[in-house]
């Protein structure tokens, strides 16, 4: 019957493996996202608008800082950083029971009667299911790249 519940802590640290990667991914593209944006078109717009009020550049060159100025609003609008810290936030859930798998099968099983093992698999797959219910969704791109980071063996411990 153990081999069951050390077989389920497998399915959920590999799971939580490739989610959390994929995840950490998508967190990592939206914040460039959120710089090239949010940031970068604030920044060019302001000196812009500057530039053209105190007379140093042409005034036409007001339509850039338009521009930039739009497309600033726009990636407010989209917010890449909440969408930046949702991620994050379950790449690091997804992470933290990774390691509660782990270590559940390879050190506390060792002194849990087979009643008790039985609860704490349940309680960790449990745990898992709640998770993937409020996870922002991965997309299959992202998710594709983490496997082949994961296959590389970047989680591998040194």
């Amino acid at each position: 019957m153990r081999e069951k519940y050390n077989k389920e802590t497998d399915n959920i640290e590999q799971n939580c493996t490739y989610t959390a990667e994929a995840h950490h991914i998508i967190a990592l593209r939206n914040k460039k996202m959120s710089t090239w944006f949010q940031l970068i078109p604030a920044v060019v717009a302001a000196a812009l608008g500057a530039a053209v009020g105190g007379g140093f550049i042409p005034a036409w060159w007001v339509w850039i800082s338009v521009v930039s100025a739009v497309i600033a609003a726009v990636g407010n609008t989209l917010n890449p950083m909440k969408e930046y810290y949702d991620n994050l936030n379950a790449a690091k859930n997804f992470t933290a029971l990774k390691h509660d798998a782990r270590a559940l099968r390879d050190v506390f099983s060792s002194r849990m009667n087979d009643e008790e093992y039985m609860t704490a698999v349940q309680t960790l797959h449990d745990r898992y299911n709640d998770l993937l219910r409020f996870a922002p969704p991965t997309d299959k791109k992202s998710f594709e790249e983490a496997r082949k980071r994961v296959k590389d063996g970047i989680h591998k411990p040194d």
